[in-house]
């Protein structure tokens, strides 16, 4: 099995219909150029922060400072964009270290009335596809992207998995992730194998969200069977084989 784009739209209610997100790594000088750009700083603040950075990236906590001045400097276009890049770098392009966010990103956010305008569960599938492939590699310690959405997957179709909690108030318009309490209990993962490997179909649920349906009803996009891209990652959805 895998996470399919309709386990997005439910469990996030993200849009898996629209434009892709088309953005590619740039380099340093670049970078400098977009931080200016987009989001209002001068050429000596942008280069330091990628210094500070080593790369293409800028830190989430300057991000942050970022927006508390603009919002004071009353400069909401420069703010929106800060905001919004710090939302994507701590949500659906979480990378491993959660500290940073490749400045790339921030092109999706020029022309701030198109953002609504992406498939932005389209774009949190592949980034989530891409960091898997990753952790098939006996030397991946650690996995990037928005691991509420792989957590929530495995609690839906895999209910015997997992310490979690029902929330008391949930209802079912909103995205299936804020329906689990989860704590930090830590399982070992002989424990976890183990599990795994006792698994039969009748403890699977293939179909879990039927009561979610009414108000986030099955689109035939998510049905869809070919390549889905964010940027140059390119990856293939086959629902049919899950189903």
């Amino acid at each position: 099995m895998i996470i399919t784009l309709d386990d997005v739209w439910s469990l996030l209610h993200l849009p898996i219909t629209g434009q892709f997100c088309s953005t590619e790594n740039i380099e340093y000088e670049d970078s400098v150029e977009i931080l200016m750009t987009l989001l209002g700083v001068d050429r000596a603040m942008a280069c330091d922060e990628l210094n500070q950075s080593r790369g293409a990236q800028v830190r989430l906590s300057w991000l942050r400072e970022l927006y508390d001045s603009c919002c004071d400097n009353e400069l909401w276009e420069f703010a929106a964009r800060a905001y919004l890049l710090h939302l994507v770098g701590c949500t659906i392009f979480a990378n491993k270290n959660a500290t940073y966010v490749r400045t790339h990103y921030l092109e999706l956010f020029r022309d701030l009335p198109t953002c609504r305008r992406y498939a932005w569960g389209v774009a949190a599938l592949v980034y989530l596809y891409e960091q898997l492939g990753d952790a098939n590699f006996a030397n991946t310690k650690q996995l990037a992207g928005y691991l509420p959405l792989l957590q929530a997957w495995i609690y839906e179709h895999f209910p015997a998995l997992g310490r979690k909690q029902l929330r008391d108030t949930y209802v079912e318009t909103e995205p299936r992730v804020i329906r689990y309490v989860t704590g930090r209990a830590i399982s070992a993962i002989t424990d976890v194998r183990l599990q795994l490997d006792a698994l039969t179909y009748d403890e699977m649920i293939w179909n879990p969200y039927v009561a979610h349906r009414a108000g986030r009803p099955l689109l035939t996009n998510g049905m869809f069977s070919g390549f889905l891209r964010l940027g140059t990652l390119v990856h293939r959805h086959l629902p049919e084989r899950v189903l």
